[in-house]
C-alpha cells in the first residue's frame, strides 16, 4: 500500500542513500536489483517501501516464495526463447511497424495533452523520441530491456526452455503441459482420500 509520508520523506534522496537503506533493511531484495533499478529513485522508494510495510517476507528471501504461494500450490514454467540475433530482428521489426502505425504522433499527442510528468512516459518507446535517432535509440532500448529479461528469466528455477525456431516446439510444449496437467490432477485427487 502507498505511504505518501514515506514517499515525501525519501524523495529529495539521492539513490546511492536509497539503495544503502534498502540494503540495510532488506538485504535479500536489494540484492535482486537489477542496474536499472538500483538507478530509479521511484523503484528504490517503492522496494523500500514494500520492505518496511508488507506483511508479506520479500520473495527472494526464501519463505512465502513463488512455489509455497497458497501453500501446495503446484505451476509449470515455459520459457520461450530464440538465438538473440533472431529476437534482435523481430524487436527490430516489430519498432518498425510501432513508427509506421503512428508512434510518434501519439507520442507527441500524450506529452502535449498531459505533460512528460508520468511514470509510464520512462518507457523506452517514450524515451526513444527524446533522442535525435529515434529508429536506433528506440531498438537500443528495447535489445537493452530484452536481456534484463533473459537474464531475469534464465534465473527461475525449473523453467522449461522451448525454443521457437525449432520445428514443432509447439507439440513438445504441449505434451509437456498435457503431462504436468495429468500428474498434477492425479496428485490433487490422491490427496482428497
Amino acid at each position: 500500500m502507498p505511504n505518501p509520508q514515506l514517499r515525501s520523506k525519501l524523495k529529495d534522496r539521492n539513490v546511492a542513500y536509497l539503495f544503502n537503506y534498502l540494503n540495510r533493511i532488506d538485504p535479500a531484495r536489494a540484492a535482486v536489483l537489477n542496474i536499472s533499478d538500483r538507478a530509479n529513485p521511484r523503484r528504490l522508494i517503492r522496494a523500500i517501501e514494500i520492505s518496511l510495510y508488507s506483511k508479506f517476507p520479500s520473495p527472494e528471501s526464501g519463505e512465502g516464495s513463488r512455489g509455497e504461494v497458497g501453500s501446495g500450490v503446484s505451476y509449470l514454467t515455459l520459457g520461450l526463447t530464440a538465438p538473440r540475433e533472431e529476437l534482435y530482428r523481430r524487436i527490430d521489426l516489430r519498432v518498425g511497424h510501432r513508427l509506421r502505425h503512428g508512434a510518434e504522433a501519439e507520442n507527441q499527442h500524450l506529452i502535449a495533452k498531459y505533460g512528460g510528468g508520468f511514470p509510464s512516459f520512462t518507457a523506452s518507446g517514450y524515451r526513444a523520441f527524446q533522442k535525435p535517432d529515434i529508429v536506433a535509440r528506440w531498438r537500443g532500448l528495447e535489445h537493452a530491456y530484452l536481456r534484463r529479461q533473459l537474464t531475469w528469466f534464465k534465473r527461475q528455477p525449473d523453467t522449461h526452455w522451448f525454443d521457437i525456431n525449432t520445428p514443432n516446439w509447439q507439440i513438445s510444449a504441449k505434451q509437456l503441459i498435457s503431462n504436468w496437467y495429468n500428474v498434477t490432477s492425479i496428485q490433487h485427487l490422491a490427496s482428497k482420500i
